[in-house]
């Protein structure tokens, strides 16, 4: 359930069960949470067991408690089921963000995850669309039932369409499964129309991803940085979906009212209108493009500069909100945000992954995505709890997360920009399963990389930073594993 959804149906919940400020804020948060501890718990068991594995289970975990939810009539019943449901959706989030990163070859990995997030959105954008209709002409007690039953469509489609997807053969390859990892290949090469070619995958144990390993070094300084601007991504972007219904119903410096409240008798809440649900399709349509640059601008800038231009950008932009200009700059300037706080996360969740190995890259993305969603909650506390007395000290709020965020991306030093995975340097996991012309692409790649770096083109790839900060593949009293095709030998860990 994404961001909008949670501000109509924590208001249609409010006007059916009577809920308080307190209440309503708790709600929103809990969800949240919910994110936050299954990214966690997903991240870890993902390291653990595989990815493949865990995503059937927290697709189911979604539909049942969605289902439970739905037929939920009280207030605390509901918290519980929807939390769990958070749980889920943290979970499946995390794991297939890294799924896809270990799928994708170097020089598609961000149009990969711009694409799978481009498709998250329109997902929104459909539940946007169905509230336009059912929130506005249903009576809210089953609106919001028949709403939930909506959102729950697509994880049914996506509980069926997960079945026909293997397990990650980087995650086979470090857990003693070669053959298994093979046969993934061999049906990636059928796909692409092509043929694996003949090789052996040198393979040996792996420990698994722990969370104290997440900040210590080489990783203490760029997990903390990714850590404070994931948590201040989310309590802009929760914030700013619950600030702006207020502010575009009551007004707010040279921005009038644009939309009525609606009075629902006899209890006196207040829904929002259909104007309003069409701003939120609109939202959340806008929020696409700005993915797009999102992706395009790591690709032609790199990531860190990507990273620290967006969010600057961001913190400039909430501090001419409490400038409180012109009515069309401040309208035009709410939207702008939203789109930035997209395009930030795009960075965010193209970069990360690529700074850490295979053994333990699910489990630092749940912690990176747990700081998310803990921003998220905080974000969504603060706005409908304190947004009721004053609005200053919410947008105040914002500027300092913002400004702390955004100083922080200074000390980013680590480019990942047309490299490959850091256990991988040259893909090979997939090199051989690529279509003849992509494949030559990667060689041509390969060699151009190896003749920067002053290694040879068959030996083992290992990159010559030239940035201060270097992150090596992983601590040296770890097994290695090497996996050989004809087109060449590296080294991986």
């Amino acid at each position: 359930m994404r961001n909008s959804k949670r501000v109509w149906f924590s208001e249609a919940l409010a006007c059916e069960w009577g809920l308080t400020s307190l209440e309503k804020a708790i709600l929103a948060g809990m969800i949240m949470i919910g994110e936050g501890v299954g990214s966690l718990t997903g991240g870890k068991l993902a390291d653990m067991y595989g990815r493949w594995k865990v995503m059937i289970f927290m697709i189911y975990l979604i539909v049942v408690t969605s289902v439970v939810a739905i037929c939920a009539t009280s207030y605390y019943v509901y918290v519980i089921f929807r939390t769990l449901t958070g749980f889920g959706i943290g979970g499946v989030y995390i794991v297939s963000t890294c799924y896809i990163h270990e799928f994708s070859q170097m020089d598609k990995r961000a149009l990969s995850l711009t694409t799978s997030y481009c498709i998250g959105e329109s997902g929104a954008v459909y539940t946007s669309l169905c509230a336009v209709f059912i929130m506005v002409y249903l009576p809210n007690d089953i609106a919001w039932r028949v709403e939930l039953v909506m959102v729950l469509v697509p994880s049914l489609i996506m509980l069926v369409m997960v079945h026909f997807t293997d397990e990650s053969p980087r995650y086979l390859a470090i857990t003693n499964q070669e053959q298994a990892a093979h046969r993934v290949l061999e049906r990636i090469a059928r796909v692409n129309g092509t043929v694996l070619p003949q090789g052996r995958i040198k393979i040996s144990t792996e420990k698994r991803g722990e969370f104290r390993d997440v900040y210590r070094p080489p990783y203490t300084r760029i997990s903390v940085i990714l850590s404070i601007v994931s948590f201040s991504i989310m309590y802009v972007l929760n914030g700013m979906f619950y600030f702006i219904p207020d502010v575009l119903t009551y007004g707010y410096c040279s921005l009038s009212s644009l939309f009525q409240a609606t009075y629902v008798s006899p209890t006196g809440c207040v829904l929002y209108t259909q104007a309003e649900y069409i701003f939120f399709v609109f939202l959340h349509a806008s929020s696409i493009p700005a993915i797009i640059l999102g992706g395009v601008s790591t690709e032609k800038i790199g990531r860190v500069w990507s990273l620290v231009s967006s969010n600057w950008v961001t913190f400039f932009l909430i501090l001419a909100l409490i400038l409180c200009l012109h009515y069309v700059i401040t309208l035009v300037d709410l939207i702008l945000i939203v789109m930035m706080t997209y395009l930030d996360i795009t960075v965010v969740w193209i970069y990360a992954p690529e700074l850490y190995p295979t053994y333990m890259r699910t489990t630092t993305a749940g912690v990176l995505n747990a700081f998310n969603r803990l921003g998220a909650a905080a974000g969504c506390f603060v706005t409908e709890y304190v947004d009721s007395y004053q609005y200053m000290i919410t947008l105040y709020s914002y500027m300092c997360v913002s400004a702390v965020s955004a100083l922080a991306t200074l000390f980013t030093r680590h480019e990942t920009q047309g490299e490959f995975l850091i256990d991988q340097r040259d893909d090979v996991t997939v090199a051989g399963s690529m279509r003849p012309e992509s494949r030559e692409r990667l060689q041509r790649l390969r060699s151009r990389y190896a003749a920067q770096s002053g290694t040879s083109q068959y030996g083992a790839i290992t990159p010559q930073h030239t940035r201060k900060e270097q992150l090596p593949s992983r601590p040296q009293s770890h097994t290695t594993g090497t996996f050989y095709t004809p087109l060449q030998s590296a080294e991986f860990t």
